[in-house]
């Protein structure tokens, strides 16, 4: 028998399904912009009162959101209303997921620690106009289901990643990741298959 506290993040959300659909309820009613305002005030904090706030905003804010979202603190979501978000799944302290361009994100994936994930890019075709003045780009990015990525590692805009792919600690993505495959580096490569 699993003690509580050894229990996944996951797992813990899961013993609460009734009260959070209230709360996701409750939280439906509210104002997108106070809803914005209660996930970002609820960042600092862990708790499982903050995990199931920031759960109810997400549920309420994203363009779709499914059971079981665990967004740990610290987490930035950049236009969650550009977000679709499958269950199950989990984001960890300090990650960076832009939906600005359209983030899309499958059932059972993991999510490591200090993970940025793009849809957009700056762009620098001209030389006689400073980079931050020019046009950002928009670029969907997708997840798959049952992908786990590994703590500090970047997924460039446009970027697919397929179904039970693994992207190492570190990697930086810059190209479409395969089904099943495992890719590591910098920029990433694959290393195998699962």
């Amino acid at each position: 028998m699993t003690a509580a506290g050894d229990l996944r993040g996951r797992d813990v959300v899961a013993r609460y399904r009734t009260p959070l659909t209230l709360l996701s309820a409750i939280v439906a009613r509210i104002p997108p912009a106070w809803q914005v305002k209660l996930f970002r005030s609820s960042t600092n904090s862990d708790s499982l009162a903050a995990r199931a706030l920031r759960f109810a905003v997400l549920r309420s804010v994203a363009r779709q959101c499914g059971e079981l979202v665990d967004v740990r603190s610290h987490a930035l979501l950049l236009r969650p209303d550009q977000m679709i978000i499958g269950s199950r799944v989990s984001i960890h302290p300090f990650c960076y997921l832009d939906g600005t361009g359209g983030l899309r994100i499958g059932d059972d994936v993991s999510i490591a620690h200090a993970v940025s994930i793009m849809t957009t890019n700056h762009t620098w075709d001209s030389s006689d106009v400073p980079i931050r003045d020019q046009a950002v780009s928009e670029a969907p990015t997708r997840i798959g289901s049952d992908v786990w990525i590994g703590a500090g590692a970047r997924v460039m805009a446009g970027i697919t990643i397929g179904d039970h792919a693994v992207v190492a600690a570190g990697a930086i993505v810059t190209r479409d990741v395969a089904p099943s495959d495992v890719v590591a580096g910098i920029p990433a490569v694959v290393i195998k298959r699962r």
